[in-house]
């Protein structure tokens, strides 16, 4: 999880988001003491644009109050997610699709797999995504009443944001290893197994599994 902080400037101008939806655009945003540069491609048949940001390739959605098109791809969700205290959800259940509650990679592949649910239902074009769970942001509050682990994440984000970062590499691998070595709660422990047994049967411990 990381922290959400308010952009301190941008380049664009109000004429600019007239045009952006369909246009490319470049621009840059300056959040603390960092200025980040976005160069955004023209839209093409697809929904999703390409991007680089800094120089680095990715993928965005470009979406506004009065854009249709998204209607159908943006979940949306009651106000009763947000109480959801579970500690681990699989890809089927609704509120995996939560960011609050499963995380920007959780929540995408929770939709991707209700996505592909549907489309095999419709007898559409199918497209694969395996089974899984998702340890959720729940989890990760029980897990940061550590004081010292929640101290080594702060400080290291703390570090990821500032002027200098020439120890930034040292310091990402000693508190990776800080976090491996850590103990992970019991209670965590036997949500995870018990998730495990109902998504891939009592034999799961016998599976291989790609975690992220």
């Amino acid at each position: 999880m990381g922290l959400l902080h308010p952009l301190s400037d941008i380049s664009l101008n109000c004429s600019d988001f007239d045009t952006i939806q369909n246009s490319s655009v470049t621009f840059t945003v300056k959040v603390l003491h960092r200025e980040i540069k976005f160069e955004i491609e023209k839209k093409s048949k697809e929904s999703m644009r390409n991007v680089k940001i800094n120089g680095d390739d990715g993928h965005c959605f470009i979406i506004h109050d009065e854009d249709k098109e998204f209607a159908s791809i943006i979940p949306q969700h009651s106000n009763i997610a947000k109480e959801d205290k579970s500690l681990v959800l699989s890809f089927d259940e609704e509120n995996a699709e939560r960011i609050e509650i499963s995380g920007g990679k959780g929540a995408s592949l929770a939709r991707l797999h209700s996505l592909s649910l549907k489309n095999e239902l419709l007898g559409n074009s199918k497209f694969s995504v395996p089974k899984g769970i998702i340890v959720t942001t729940n989890s990760y509050n029980i897990l940061m009443e550590d004081a010292k682990l929640k101290y080594e994440i702060d400080s290291l984000q703390k570090l990821s944001w500032s002027l200098n970062q020439n120890n930034l590499k040292s310091e990402c691998t000693r508190v990776s290893n800080f976090v491996a070595n850590s103990e992970l709660p019991n209670k965590i422990k036997h949500e995870i197994d018990t998730k495990l047994m109902s998504v891939f049967g009592n034999d799961f411990e016998q599976k291989l599994f790609a975690v992220r």
